[in-house]
Parts: C-alpha cells; structure tokens; sequence
C-alpha cells in the first residue's frame, strides 16, 4: 500500500508506516468481520431451515 497524494507529501516516514499499519488493520479486521458474519448467518438459516 502506497499512500499519496498533496496531504501525504510532508508526512515523516514514522507517520506514514503507522498510517499504513491502521489502515491495514482496519483492512483486516473489515475482513474477518464480513467472513464471520457470513458463517454466522449461514449457520443460522441451516440450523433453522
């Protein structure tokens, strides 16, 4: 992931790499979630179906 753009130019590398590492996280976690709540809801209308 490459972020740029006028308000990314000034930032130190510091910064950047921990705006990186949250939003990777986000990324991920947003993953998980969507995946979970598909098994959860799959699950749910096999045990009621």
């Amino acid at each position: 992931m490459k972020l740029r753009g006028s308000k990314t130019e000034n930032l130190s590398k510091t910064k950047k790499s921990i705006l990186r590492m949250i939003t990777l996280t986000i990324a991920v976690t947003a993953t998980y979630e969507l995946f979970y709540n598909f098994v959860v809801w799959n699950a749910l209308v096999v045990y009621s179906g």
